[in-house]
């Protein structure tokens, strides 16, 4: 297996159980993960919509490390979501400070 196929179905995997985590159960995992409860069905619908949106990165990184013509796009996106996670988060530790344990 090649170096990008490989990068693609290991972050794909990895970024299974954060997805699941976020909208499997977002009524059991928001207080655990982030220390606040959900209230409504507001919340749990912006929860599994981030689900989604992992997921569906995840489908595309997989399609990219099985089939060749879909390998570039993969790494395209998975650099611009991984850049894209890590510079939000480089923005929260400048403004908020360090986040718990876990986050961190």
């Amino acid at each position: 297996m090649t170096f990008d196929r490989f990068l693609l179905a290991f972050a794909a995997t990895g970024l299974i159980p954060i997805a699941l985590g976020y909208g499997f159960n977002p009524s059991m995992s928001a207080p655990f993960l982030y220390g606040f409860d959900i209230n409504g069905i507001n919340q749990p619908h912006i929860f599994r919509a981030v689900m989604g949106l992992y997921l569906g990165q995840i489908f595309f990184w997989y399609l990219g490390s099985i089939k060749q013509e879909f390998r570039r796009p993969a790494l395209y996106m998975l650099a611009t979501f991984m850049l894209g996670l890590a510079f939000g988060r480089l923005i929260s530790l400048l403004i908020e400070g360090l986040p718990n344990g876990l986050l961190l």
